[in-house]
């Protein structure tokens, strides 16, 4: 009963959530000169921020990234550079479920190609009043060909040359800490629709959150004819988050289908 009671009371939020969609006026504390910030990095960490800045525009980073979203920036730089930077310049690229797109300065700083962002749950309203979506659009405004959109990733169509997924909702537990309505809990569709939006030579970065989630994340893509780089515990100087991500790195065996041997 409390279950049924439960989800009533998100499919309700969700319904009004998808009617008040107005946002206030979402703000950006840009970070302004960049310089005197990355000197008061610790050695380790100016060491490598001033690696990715020879190789790495990261000019419209005064203007269009937040000062509280500077160093998880760099930790998203920093993972993309070690284990993407072989991918070439893409034609499309696709961040999925990307919130209010806080890693947006870092996506358009490694390749800066039209980024489409999309948020199921962009209605989601911060105390401020600003939703998801509007600031994530009020980013979209600083970074030339980056747009935003909420829904499902299964209303895309491709194809995309490179795809970034953080956090995909693979587990009960993290989908029922987000209240999101039931239906939309479905791994293996939304796998099998992202890996089916890759161009011939695309490639998809997925990032997960701890080590049971990777596991799980592992399973299914084993189930699928795909080629899997398993890239273990991502390690970066910043220590960006309290949980260890971990990651993988994927392209499609097309020759094999996507589904595979399911």
């Amino acid at each position: 009963m409390w279950s049924t009671l439960r989800e009533l009371r998100i499919q309700a939020d969700w319904w009004l959530k998808g009617r008040l969609r107005w946002s206030a006026p979402a703000r950006i504390d840009p970070v302004g000169d960049l310089e005197p910030w990355l000197a008061d990095l610790p050695e380790n960490q100016r060491a490598r921020a001033e690696a990715l800045r020879e190789r790495y525009d990261l000019s419209s980073w005064s203007t269009g990234c937040d000062r509280e979203d500077v160093e998880l920036n760099l930790y998203h730089l920093d993972i993309l550079d070690q284990h993407l930077s072989d991918v070439p310049a893409p034609t499309r690229a696709l961040d999925v479920g990307c919130r209010a797109w806080w890693n947006l300065p870092a996506n358009h700083a490694f390749r800066p190609a039209p980024w489409l962002g999309i948020e199921l749950d962009g209605h989601q309203r911060y105390v401020d009043g600003a939703t998801r979506a509007g600031l994530a659009r009020r980013r979209t405004e600083l970074f030339e060909g980056a747009s935003y959109r909420t829904g499902s990733v299964t209303e895309l169509d491709g194809p995309y040359d490179l795809i970034v997924w953080l956090l995909p909702y693979i587990t009960p537990g993290a989908f029922g800490a987000d209240r999101l309505p039931r239906r939309y809990f479905s791994p293996d569709a939304l796998l099998d629709h992202v890996l089916g939006l890759l161009s011939e030579q695309g490639t998809l970065l997925i990032i997960n959150q701890g080590e049971d989630e990777a596991r799980v994340q592992r399973e299914l893509l084993a189930s699928r004819s795909v080629e899997v780089t398993e890239l273990g515990r991502l390690e970066s100087p910043w220590p960006a988050f309290e949980t260890e991500r971990y990651g993988f790195r994927c392209s499609v065996n097309r020759a094999a289908g996507v589904e595979g041997a399911r």
